[in-house]
C-alpha cells in the first residue's frame, strides 16, 4: 500500500505528545498503540476541493492552535517557495509558515538554525514580522508598525491594499526579504542595549522607532546602491542583498547605532506620548525629516571616525556590497 499527501486531521495533540515523548525516551513508548483510521480521497474529489487534501486541512487546522485571519495567507504556493528558499540559504533559516511548527522540531532539527550573533537568537522567521520589516524597508514604517495585520487579513477597507502589499513583498527572493528582517533584528538589539531596563526596552515608542530605523538604514543602503548604478524597485537586488547579508556584522551594528542617534532629536518629546510617535511615523511628510536627520547623524559619526583614523560608514557599506556572498 502506498499513501501520499498524508495529513493528520484529528489527533494532532496525540501525535505531538508521542513525538515529544519519543524525543525524550523512545523506549518508553514500546508496547504503546494508537488507533488510526485512513480515509482515501479520490483524485476527482481532490480537484474539486481546490488544492487537494493538504489545502483543505490547512484551512481547518493549524497545529492545534486557534486559527486567525492571516493563517490562510501562509499556505499559498509562494510561501512554500520561500520556506524552501530560506532553508536552502547558508546559514539555514526556518520560515515558520505554520504557527507552532517550530515547537515540533526536535533538538537535532533546531540545531540547524542556531546562531551566536544578534543576542543568540535562533534563525527563525515569522511571516508577519517579515512582512512588517519588508514593508518598512519599502518606505512605509508607520504602516508596517500599525496596519500590517489588517491589510494582510483583507479588512474590507483595505482589501485592495492587502493584495498590493502582499504581491509586492512575496514576489521577491529570500535574500531580498531577509535583509530588512536582519535590520529589524539589529534595531531590536539597539532597543535592548539603549534601554535602562527590560521594561524600558518594551516602551511603545521603541516599537515605532525600530521600524523607522529599518526604513532609515535600508534607505541609506539604497542610496549607496544607486551610487553603484543600481536603482532599487523598491528592494535591492537578490545578489546585492546576499552580499550585504554576508558582511552584515561588518557594517550593520555601527550604521544602526549612528542612525539611532539621528532619531533622538526627532522623538525627544514623544517618548512618553505613544500617540504622538504614531502620528509622526504615519505621516509621509515626516519621512524626509527622518532621512535628513539620519544623514546628519552619519556625517557626525564619520567626522568622529576620521578623528580616530577609522573609515567612514559609507566605506564599510561599499565594502560590504562588494563582498563575495557564501
Amino acid at each position: 500500500m502506498r499513501i501520499g499527501d498524508l495529513q493528520v486531521v484529528n489527533g494532532c495533540q496525540t501525535t505531538r505528545s508521542l513525538w515529544k515523548a519519543a524525543s525524550r525516551d523512545a523506549a518508553s513508548l514500546l508496547g504503546s498503540y494508537v488507533n488510526l483510521r485512513l480515509i482515501a480521497i479520490r483524485e476527482v474529489d481532490r480537484a474539486r476541493s481546490g488544492g487537494g487534501l493538504r489545502g483543505r486541512i490547512s484551512a481547518s487546522t493549524n497545529l492545534q492552535t486557534a486559527l486567525i485571519r492571516t493563517d490562510d495567507l501562509w499556505t499559498r504556493p509562494e510561501q512554500e517557495r520561500l520556506r524552501l528558499a530560506f532553508a536552502a540559504l547558508r546559514p539555514h533559516w526556518f520560515y515558520e509558515t505554520k504557527r507552532g511548527a517550530w515547537n515540533l522540531l526536535s533538538a537535532q532539527e533546531r540545531a540547524r538554525f542556531e546562531r551566536s550573533e544578534v543576542g543568540g537568537r535562533s534563525r527563525r522567521i515569522r511571516p508577519l514580522r517579515l512582512t512588517q520589516a519588508a514593508w518598512a524597508a519599502a518606505g512605509a514604517p508607520g504602516e508596517a508598525r500599525d496596519r500590517t495585520g489588517s491589510f494582510l487579513a483583507g479588512a474590507s477597507a483595505a482589501a485592495r491594499s492587502a493584495d498590493l502589499v502582499y504581491g509586492e513583498i512575496f514576489s521577491k527572493q529570500a535574500q531580498q526579504l531577509l535583509l530588512p528582517m536582519r535590520l529589524h533584528e539589529q534595531a531590536s538589539v539597539w532597543a535592548i542595549e539603549s534601554a535602562q531596563s527590560t521594561v524600558a526596552a518594551q516602551e511603545p515608542w521603541r516599537g515605532w522607532v525600530k521600524f523607522g530605523l529599518v526604513f532609515a538604514v535600508y534607505g541609506y543602503l539604497a542610496e549607496r546602491a544607486a551610487a553603484e548604478d543600481e536603482l532599487p524597485n523598491p528592494f535591492l537586488s537578490a545578489a546585492r542583498s546576499a552580499r550585504l547579508l554576508e558582511s552584515f556584522e561588518l557594517w550593520a551594528p555601527e550604521l544602526m547605532a549612528a542612525c539611532a542617534d539621528g532619531f533622538d532629536a526627532l522623538i525627544a518629546g514623544m517618548r512618553r506620548e505613544p500617540a504622538a510617535c504614531r502620528r509622526f511615523f504615519r505621516q509621509d511628510g515626516h519621512l524626509d525629516e527622518i532621512r535628513s536627520a539620519v544623514r546628519a547623524a552619519i556625517r557626525r559619526e564619520d567626522r568622529l571616525r576620521s578623528m580616530h583614523g577609522l573609515p567612514p560608514l559609507g566605506s564599510l557599506v561599499t565594502i560590504g556590497m562588494a563582498a563575495e556572498a557564501a
